[in-house]
């Protein structure tokens, strides 16, 4: 099957980001709107699966870049200790940018109501609950997850297609954004900029391990500061 789908590398990108998506979608938009209550499954069994789902999509893919004649590397998958410092500096980079976007948010929601921006992420009372050990291996592959798949994998295939590099950039980050709906509008918006700041990155380096990198540092530390 692998082989058939490896044949078509266009059909590939919709067979891998129709799996990969549509859980965390109708799940956040679930969340989001009401009808999904986070608390319906017993905590091990809602994040044991998001675990084997995540990993069971990334086994996916790389059966399909086998097929392809491909590996991790072609998506910018490799190790040097400059792409452990870069994704050092877009971690840091990566909340400086935050706050520089809430104080202009907080300014101008001052200005336009009388009420500055109050933002409270909604939705992530999980991340102190349950056993550590298991959100930690959640933690640790998650941005495995979204950056190879959502960000190295299909930047990459759009890029081949000859779309223009602006245009595969908003693509990104509008659809990595879209899925942390559930956190609420607000806090959805400024993690856009985030995504932002990683999209620009790989379309200028090629290069995925800063991004895996910087992303885990930001859940590893968010995970920490709600225990």
């Amino acid at each position: 099957m692998l082989t058939r789908i490896a044949a078509s590398r266009p059909r590939a990108l919709i067979f891998v980001l129709v799996l990969a998506l549509g859980y965390p979608y109708a799940t956040a938009v679930g969340i989001w709107s009401g009808w999904l209550q986070p608390s319906t499954l017993p905590f091990p069994m809602r994040v044991g699966f998001n675990i084997i789902f995540q990993l069971g999509l990334l086994a996916l893919l790389d059966g399909i870049l086998r097929g392809q004649r491909r590996s991790w590397r072609d998506l910018g998958l490799g190790f040097s200790w400059l792409d452990v410092l870069h994704g050092l500096g877009l971690w840091i980079g990566s909340y400086l940018l935050s706050a520089l976007v809430y104080t202009i948010a907080w300014y101008l929601s001052l200005a336009i109501t009388g009420q500055p921006l109050v933002l409270r992420p909604s939705n992530l009372e999980w991340l102190h609950d349950g056993p550590f050990v298991m959100l930690l291996i959640y933690t640790l592959t998650n941005p495995f997850f979204e950056e190879l798949i959502v960000r190295a994998y299909a930047m990459t295939e759009l890029s081949d297609m000859r779309l223009p590099s602006d245009l595969i950039v908003l693509l990104s980050v509008l659809v990595q954004t879209g899925y942390h709906i559930y956190q609420g509008v607000p806090s959805m918006l400024l993690l856009s900029s985030t995504f932002l700041l990683f999209a620009l990155y790989y379309a200028a380096t090629r290069r995925a391990l800063p991004i895996v990198i910087a992303h885990l540092c930001l859940d590893l530390f968010g995970l920490l500061s709600y225990r």
